[in-house]
């Protein structure tokens, strides 16, 4: 069984790390990263984007995946079914409070390594 993917192509106005959450800029279309563990997830970036991009000089649309199957950045220790959320730098890390879940993994990894994730934004109680 496979599952469907939704991406939304939107304007990254910072930079942003590939596998990380992004959250909804200033703009209608635009996304930017990530500065706290409370900050409400928009999706995960699907690429990196510099601060040059971001600014102008280069291309700054991002795919953000908001459901279905990804590729997110542990920031911690994860184990395949922890139900994840942000920590406040966009990384994905195992649930440990009520708030905005990401989604759940899929493969289990340490810090600074890519997981599959399967996005299913929403929030939850502790």
């Amino acid at each position: 069984m496979h599952s469907a993917t939704v991406n939304w192509t939107r304007y990254a106005e910072s930079a942003l790390v590939a596998g990380t959450a992004a959250k909804k800029g200033t703009a209608s279309n635009g996304v930017t990263a990530i500065t706290g563990t409370s900050d409400k997830p928009a999706g995960i970036a699907t690429d990196a984007k510099s601060a040059a991009d971001a600014a102008g000089t280069g291309d700054p649309s991002v795919a953000l995946t908001v459901l279905g199957p990804a590729v997110g950045l542990a920031g911690g220790t994860v184990v395949p079914g922890d139900s994840l959320q942000v920590a406040a730098d966009g990384r994905l890390v195992a649930k440990s409070a009520a708030g905005w879940v990401v989604g759940e993994a899929k493969t289990g990894g340490a810090i600074g390594e890519y997981i599959e994730v399967l996005v299913n934004i929403r929030k939850e109680p502790a």
